[in-house]
């Protein structure tokens, strides 16, 4: 159950709708707002605070879910602020050519707590010495910077790494034993890769 249920069934009886619609277009507010503050094509600064969620998690409906958590921080969130689910819709989606959001608060305690509830888990990055040999420092900096933003830690041992970064070498593609990520293209803090 919902934590802000009661004040949530409320609005949703005074604007006439179930409390499923209700909830779905508090998720689909949220859902698009990501995409207008930290999508592809939103300013640069804010895609470097923070990466939008996972589709996956607003695809999780199971109790105590990503979907339900979502709603949860969304929904105390218009609690505290006294927003009804129009103003939420309109606060969330402007600004949206602003190089700061003033309700990125809301995105980063929805990311705690998916975080918290092991919903949203971070990869633990290993640049290779191969990798830090073969870059300038500078772009070391670079790709460690993209790593943060997006959540990922970096860390200086091996063994506590979920990923380590190396070089593209000949050959990588035909070892089936590993997987593998090849860079495609490098737009702006936008780092696109080929799956292996």
């Amino acid at each position: 159950t919902l934590r802000e249920g009661g004040q949530a069934s409320k609005d949703a009886g005074r604007m006439g709708v179930s409390m499923h619609e209700y909830l779905a277009h508090v998720a689909g507010i949220v859902h698009h707002s990501q995409y207008l503050h930290l999508g592809r094509d939103a300013v640069r600064s804010k895609r470097m605070e923070m990466v939008r969620l996972p589709n996956s998690l607003f695809w999780d409906r199971s109790m105590g879910g990503g979907l339900c958590l979502i709603c949860q921080e969304a929904l105390a969130y218009m609690r505290k602020r006294g927003y009804s689910l129009e103003g939420l819709e309109k606060t969330l989606h402007k600004d949206v050519g602003q190089p700061v959001f003033q309700h990125m608060r809301l995105f980063q305690e929805i990311h705690g707590r998916l975080r918290d509830a092991g919903k949203l888990v971070h990869p633990v990055i290993y640049f290779s010495e191969d990798l830090t040999r073969a870059l300038p420092p500078k772009r070391v900096d670079n790709l460690r910077t993209i790593a943060l933003a997006h959540g990922a830690s970096v860390t200086s041992q091996m063994g506590r790494a979920s990923h380590v970064v190396v070089p593209d070498t000949p050959g990588m593609a035909q070892d089936p034993t590993s997987d593998w990520f090849r860079t495609l293209q490098m737009r702006d803090v936008t780092v696109v890769r080929e799956l292996g």
